[in-house]
């Protein structure tokens, strides 16, 4: 059987000690905004040299992210980067990274059992069908195949 649709997720840890420092520095100077933050500091887009110490190393994650697994030619490039500074009953709602083909997370500092990070992935032929039926006739055909 072959997957098809699907979506890849990569996991790193990096060593940045000093990192929510920054994002703390970023917090006194800008003003929050109400993006797709519940309560917490959400900064505006910010300026690449922000957070100039990520940048060269989320860049390379992606790169080999890229070479693994989506194998696109070309330049990869960061298009934009927010932070969030989010404390209990803080979250962000369901967003879109339109016009990406990989996107980011990066935990700088969060506690144990502390809340989740889910994905969505909206394929187009979400648009045609209910989710149960979606699933169902998926179910079937894999069913299907495996006979």
């Amino acid at each position: 059987m072959n997957d098809i649709f699907t979506v890849a997720i990569d996991i790193s840890k990096l060593n940045m000690p000093d990192l929510s420092q920054k994002c703390y520095k970023i917090k006194n100077k800008y003003k929050s905004v109400a993006v797709s933050n519940i309560g917490g500091y959400q900064s505006p887009i910010l300026n690449p040299d922000d957070l100039k110490e990520i940048t060269p190393v989320v860049l390379e994650q992606a790169k080999q992210y890229n070479l693994k697994t989506l194998k696109l030619k070309g330049n990869l490039r960061i298009l934009n980067y927010w932070l969030n500074i989010n404390t209990l009953g803080n979250y962000n709602t369901t967003h879109r990274h339109p016009f990406t083909f990989i996107s980011a997370v990066l935990y700088v500092k969060a506690p144990k059992n502390s809340g989740k990070l889910v994905f969505h992935n909206e394929h187009p032929l979400d648009l045609f069908f209910e989710k149960q039926e979606l699933k169902s006739n998926y179910k079937k055909f894999i069913e299907k195949e495996e006979k």
